[in-house]
């Protein structure tokens, strides 16, 4: 047999039968240092970050885009830290359960016949069946004229197609009519305005309600009707409200559920958001001066922009309707002017700008929408040149554009979600406020085109064990298959304006 010519120092130990003891402790320490160095080789392409104090379920949604690579060390330590469970304090129990005992209440005191079994019955799709379920009929009752109400015949009617058309020439009908109170009437003619640009109309306010939504809105607040009377005591107060809450190494923290008139400690205004995959900061970043001080400190991009002063933007114009307080309008300008003003620079495109930029811009689009009536002459067109700039340069156009067209070109499998739903949405909450078909047009196609691909699971090569219209994300979470399915419908309601 030929020689042995090279093997390991582990070899070495196990072939030598007969060794002194100082040559074994010389080996033995070889050993160690050589599985030391291949260790640290190995670390630096794959480091296990955490991984035992990250295994949760909302530090797996949060953080599970955070690649396992000592790069990425500190950003998955503090993504981990961001969303760690923990045992709340008594006084943040309180409130959940306070919260809890309200939501039970509102349910038990307020009648709601629309809610009863008949209308909660499980409809038949017919999943499966040839055809399904392109065309539908209605079995309707047709009565013969000039006899008794107990003579008819049941026959199939046709469903036709709910299209926009259809929904606008609904909503006409009903507004032309007799049977509204004068004050529906008069508020809706008060807050609606369409304006035509190059031949294409945009109904205004088009934030996802209308002005004939919000007209009956606030005619149902005034004459105190149970439902909507609890939702703005839900709105303006937090009432049955579970707040969003974050254990930090201060204790404590949570977002605001009340939307106060006055008193609110924002605007929160930052001259660069970078944020990573998790809803974390880059280095370097630096928070708003007025921003909490017990709020995570590795994540005031997120949290100032999406959860703080967006969605209380779109919180506030939704109460200056309902209320008729001028106070809710005039803090929806200042939030939308103060980052009009400030913010210059967004990021990671790479990362999670595209996301972030969608959710805030979106939610402030809607909230001057809502209000444009009341914004000062020039706000809509600050707030449009600092999303968009000049034709697809502006610093937040740069991040959605991005991470659309680098999908589109992939054309990977499965890539279509709730990110996509989330730009598309953005675009047409910017495009409606402008009155800008061309973007607007980008929204439309870009909900075309995840309507398609979103809900495939049961289609072409997936169908194996899938059930047909199953989200694509569905294997991944609920969490983000929610956002999609939530993105997707107030795309669909966009649809109206124009």
């Amino acid at each position: 047999m030929p020689p042995e010519t090279s093997y390991s120092i582990s070899d070495n130990l196990l072939r030598r039968r007969t060794m002194s003891m100082p040559a074994m402790l010389c080996m033995l320490l070889a050993l160690l240092l050589q599985q030391a160095w291949l260790s640290t080789a190995q670390t630096a392409e794959v480091a296990p970050v955490g991984w035992r104090l990250c295994n949760s379920d909302e530090q797996l949604v949060q953080c599970g885009a955070i690649p396992l690579t000592r790069r990425y060390r500190v950003h998955r330590r503090d993504c981990c830290r961001l969303y760690r469970p923990g045992r709340f304090p008594q006084t943040t129990q309180a409130v959940v359960a306070a919260a809890s005992v309200q939501q039970a209440s509102v349910a038990s005191t307020i009648p709601r016949s629309d809610l009863t079994t008949d209308y909660l019955t499980q409809p038949n799709y017919y999943l499966g069946q040839t055809g399904c379920p392109a065309v539908l009929t209605a079995n309707t009752p047709t009565f013969t004229t000039g006899t008794s109400y107990s003579n008819f015949v049941i026959t199939g009617t046709p469903i036709p197609n709910l299209t926009k058309a259809v929904i606008q020439r609904v909503k006409s009908s009903i507004i032309a009519g007799t049977s509204l109170p004068t004050d529906v009437l008069n508020y809706y003619n008060s807050i609606r305005k369409v304006n035509t640009v190059n031949g294409v109309s945009f109904n205004h306010p088009g934030a996802g309600t209308g002005a004939a939504e919000l007209a009956l809105m606030r005619y149902r607040v005034n004459t105190s009707a149970p439902v909507q009377s609890a939702a703005r005591d839900s709105l303006i107060t937090g009432t049955g409200v579970k707040p969003k809450t974050y254990v930090t190494a201060a204790g404590t923290w949570s977002t605001p559920a009340d939307c106060p008139a006055t008193g609110y400690y924002g605007p929160l205004p930052m001259g660069s958001v970078q944020v990573r995959y998790g809803g974390t900061d880059a280095t370097g970043v630096i928070c708003a001066s007025n921003y909490p001080s017990t709020a995570p400190p590795t994540s005031c991009g997120h949290i100032s922009f999406v959860e703080l002063d967006g969605q209380m933007s779109y919180k506030m114009a939704l109460a200056y309707h309902a209320t008729g307080d001028t106070r809710y309008s005039d803090q929806v300008i200042n939030i939308v002017t103060t980052w009009c003003n400030t913010n210059t620079r967004w990021g990671y495109h790479y990362e999670n700008g595209p996301l972030e930029a969608g959710w805030g811009v979106a939610a402030m689009a809607r909230a001057l929408e809502l209000v444009r009536q009341r914004a000062p002459a020039g706000l809509i067109q600050k707030f449009t040149t600092w999303v968009m700039g000049p034709p697809y340069t502006g610093n937040i156009i740069y991040n959605m554009e991005y991470y659309i067209n680098l999908t589109i070109a992939q054309n990977r499998p499965n890539q279509f979600g709730n990110w996509h739903t989330t730009l598309g949405e953005t675009y047409m909450a910017v495009d409606v406020l402008s009155d800008n078909i061309n973007t607007y047009n980008k929204g439309v196609s870009i909900f075309n085109t995840v309507i398609s691909k979103y809900l495939r699971w049961g289609k072409d090569p997936y169908a194996a064990g899938r059930v047909l219209g199953e989200c694509s994300e569905t294997l991944r979470d609920m969490y983000h298959t929610q956002f999609g399915l939530g993105g997707e419908q107030r795309l669909e309601k966009r649809m109206h304006a124009c």
